[in-house]
């Protein structure tokens, strides 16, 4: 619990997503009664420490061990995942729009990536979730293990995110193309024509970088599948 006894940019340290008392952020020093400040925060803590934890003694006997520590190790990792999706929230708003937020907006992307495999578990967790961040993260996810099943998820974000979480989308897509079994191409193919329906209905321009990755992807997909079907032909 950060208590807040002078002026400082608290907003900016990693206790930002803290509860911080007092809990109108009102420094203890800038305080008409620093005595009634101290007081208010000593009946904070009063109650938070006296408040009996959530007991899971019910639950925990019935697992596995193995069980209890993988999901142990995925919260652990859930919380990472949301602390980086936090960061790159605040650094789209707080930012100006500009080449230096981008270049930081894809170094919290690349931290995303590198958690891919131990983040998968929960991608259809951060996939339905209402947090952009989150929803970046699952995209992240989607570049480094491609899935038939999320194509609707990565059309959908083309259309209806923020340019930098629609453009990495589009580079799931293009990556899926290379990655996905050839029985799910035709699939595939339509993901990529909702996908440039999207990109039309935004008025993208025709050199942005999204389409350009759409084009390439597009492109790569009908290589692939005219080089497979004169070997579909002959189990016809």
């Amino acid at each position: 619990m950060p208590v807040s006894l002078r002026p400082c940019l608290w907003e900016e340290s990693r206790f930002s997503e803290l509860q911080i008392i007092p809990r109108d952020a009102k420094p203890i020093s800038s305080l008409t009664s620093p005595e009634d400040g101290f007081v208010n925060v000593a009946n904070e803590i009063r109650v938070l420490v006296s408040d009996s934890p959530p007991s899971s003694s019910s639950e925990q006997p019935h697992k596995p061990a193995e069980q209890r520590v993988f999901e142990s190790s995925l919260d652990l990792v859930r919380g990472q995942i949301q602390s980086y999706a936090r960061l790159y929230e605040r650094t789209r708003q707080r930012m100006r729009s500009s080449n230096a937020r981008t270049a930081r907006m894809e170094q919290i992307f690349a931290q995303m990536r590198a958690l891919a495999t131990a983040s998968y578990p929960l991608l259809a967790e951060l996939a339905d979730s209402p947090s952009p961040g989150e929803r970046l993260a699952a995209v992240a996810i989607l570049q480094v293990f491609a899935s038939n099943r999320f194509l609707p998820f990565l059309v959908r974000l083309v259309g209806s995110e923020k340019p930098f979480v629609g453009y990495h989308a589009i580079v799931a897509l293009r990556f899926a193309v290379s990655a996905l079994d050839p029985r799910v191409h035709e699939g595939l193919a339509e993901a990529l024509r909702d996908a440039r329906t999207a990109l039309d209905r935004a008025s993208v321009g025709f050199d942005t970088d999204r389409q350009t990755v759409l084009r390439d992807a597009e492109k790569e997909l009908r290589s692939t599948m005219e080089s497979l079907a004169p070997v579909e032909e002959q189990f016809d």
